[in-house]
């Protein structure tokens, strides 16, 4: 597992998300269901090349934010 990408978090990472649980509610809610739809979609067909860039782009844009923030 990753790490959260929250800065202050020690946490692991829920799977296929950027974040712990706790801090994945940071992430705007625009930016969360963009990751959500993109992870189901490269979920259904892991060999869909769109879907698995989508859900890499989506990923980094959520961890990004987090990363951004402070407790």
């Amino acid at each position: 597992m990753a790490a959260c990408a929250h800065p202050d978090c020690t946490e692991d990472a829920a799977a296929m998300l950027p974040a712990c649980m706790t801090h994945w509610r940071l992430v705007p809610g625009p930016l969360r269901r963009r990751l959500n739809e993109a992870r189901t979609r490269f979920a259904r067909d892991p060999f869909d090349q769109r879907a698995r860039d989508d859900y890499n782009a989506a990923y980094r844009s959520a961890a990004e934010s987090l990363a951004e923030q402070r407790a």
